[in-house]
């Protein structure tokens, strides 16, 4: 869509297409569509030749639309994570100001005013009503027998036909909007299961000479919503050709019958299906592939890595840890997720909100005393003395570290708790691993050994780059457009991309990252 266009009239010019490709498909003039909340309202005011019956779900005007998206942006992110206020910004998008105002002229539907072909349906249960429109993907579940209840209000006395054999389309070309670039389109299949897939290729550009796959976080079709799609394309556009796929469990690849969580229930699945994806991706393009993940997909990617060649895995906000056959199940049944107290900042609060524990003055005082002793210590003591004894500690600990590594390792083999070893140390040493973290991921990664394991395997020859989890603008969710932005500057960075008009800065540069940490 381009800047400032009607997104109302965009949509109906979609909803049109749609309408003539069901007729050309089924080779039936009368098509009926189900239209949920906002895109309720958009049955309701448009209405494109050969549409018949019309079930509006929950339906909501643009207006209502808008205030709800903003309250959930705002309710996901902690304060002070900056939002545009040029417009409207919403969870994983933003408005521009002509954009928004012509979204609110779409009217909530009345039933009175309805043509009679429309129906209006509403859910009995308000908390099935909530969960259509979550953002969060615990949370956002269509329940069956919602779905059941819906499809059972179109015309019950239709009649029933084979669809002739169609073919999609397998080939689109889109222009990039970050570039202004062409970007080729496939739809493909992969693996023994055939599983569905979009191949991005630059028209263009020529290739880098690196492919890419996305792993977005389990349970998101085609590696995820929209920004991954312009991720793919925006990779594309510079010359790295990006698949995003469905698993076994997702999208397009989920049995029809399927009543359980897929985001984390049968992970060793989704690492199977990613790794034949990767393997496909290098048959096809015969170039390296880059794992580009985010949350459990970096878990999932890195796994993956193990199994078959990866150049390189750039993983996003990973914060789990446990490889144990029933680390998920465990972890699933106690807590969505692992419970930590973050470490306190300069001004006593912790990373996730005001810190609620007062030091007693006694505690203070002894604090004091300690520190003047230091302090008396040092002016005492020659700088060489001190500077000897400095040394002496460090040999001694630097000694003992591949000790404490080796029982480390030996541990994390056993599956032993939850450690960073158990995920890196079986990815081949000829994979390129970065990590990208905010404060809360990065807490998770200490308190999982990570800066142990990172130091043991490097003295090994692995090429590992962690950063610090200190950079403001970077937040678990990528629900703001300034916080993807983010992440995308991280992702060009390690593909020595430098165009993105947005903030051309290197992170390394800006927050301090820990490149080849030792």
């Amino acid at each position: 869509m381009a800047d400032d266009a009607d997104p109302a009239a965009t949509w109906a010019a979609d909803l049109a297409a749609a309408v003539q490709a069901a007729q050309s498909a089924s080779g039936r003039v009368d098509v009926d569509a189900i239209g949920l909340r906002i895109g309720g309202a958009m049955l309701a005011a448009y209405d494109p030749v050969g549409l018949r019956t019309r079930i509006l779900w929950e339906p909501v005007g643009g207006r209502a639309y808008l205030r709800l998206q903003q309250a959930l942006l705002k309710i996901s992110i902690p304060p002070g994570l900056p939002i545009i206020d040029d417009g409207v910004e919403t969870p994983r998008h933003h408005f521009t100001p002509a954009e928004a105002e012509a979204l609110r002229a779409l009217a909530s539907p009345v039933a009175k005013s309805l043509a009679p072909t429309a129906i209006v349906h509403r859910e009995d249960d308000p908390d099935v009503a909530r969960r259509l429109f979550d953002v969060s993907l615990d949370d956002a579940v269509v329940e069956k027998h919602s779905i059941t209840s819906v499809i059972a209000k179109l015309d019950p006395d239709g009649e029933w036909v084979d669809l002739p054999a169609w073919e999609p389309e397998r080939e689109t070309t889109v222009t990039d909007p970050s570039s202004g670039r062409r970007v080729v389109d496939r739809l493909i299949r992969f693996g023994d299961a055939g599983l569905p897939g979009v191949l991005s290729i630059g028209a263009d550009v020529p290739s880098r000479g690196e492919s890419a796959l996305l792993v977005a976080s389990g349970g998101e079709p085609r590696a995820g919503n929209s920004q991954w799609a312009a991720l793919s394309r925006h990779l594309a556009a510079e010359g790295v050709a990006t698949l995003r796929v469905d698993d076994r469990l997702t999208g397009d690849g989920q049995p029809g019958d399927l009543d359980f969580d897929p985001s984390t229930s049968h992970p060793d699945v989704e690492v199977v299906d990613i790794a034949d994806a990767a393997a496909w991706l290098t048959r096809e393009r015969g170039e390296p592939v880059t794992l580009i993940a985010w949350c459990f997909g970096t878990w999932l990617a890195l796994r993956a890595a193990a199994r078959v060649p990866i150049s390189r895995v750039i993983g996003l906000n990973l914060s789990v840890w446990g490889i144990h056959p029933d680390y998920w199940a465990r972890l699933l049944s106690e807590q969505k997720t692992p419970e930590v107290t973050a470490p306190e900042s300069s001004t006593g609060s912790t990373s996730e909100g005001p810190s609620d524990s007062v030091p007693s003055a006694a505690g203070s005082d002894a604090k004091a005393v300690a520190r003047r002793f230091v302090r008396a210590v040092r002016g005492i003591v020659p700088e060489w003395v001190r500077t000897a004894v400095r040394g002496a500690r460090q040999g001694a600990r630097n000694a003992v570290a591949p000790l404490k590594f080796r029982l480390h390792e030996r541990r994390a083999r056993r599956g032993v708790g939850e450690s960073v070893l158990q995920v890196l140390g079986p990815v081949s040493a000829d994979t390129e691993i970065v990590l990208v973290f905010t404060e809360w991921e990065r807490h998770l990664f200490e308190e999982a050994y990570g800066e142990a394991a990172v130091r043991g395997l490097m003295r090994r020859g692995r090429r590992i780059t962690v950063h610090d989890g200190r950079d403001p603008l970077l937040h678990h969710t990528l629900f703001t457009v300034g916080v993807w932005t983010r992440f995308v500057e991280y992702i060009d960075a390690a593909f020595g991309i430098r165009t993105r008009a947005t903030n051309p800065r290197e992170p390394d540069e800006e927050h301090g990252a820990v490149a080849n940490t030792r």
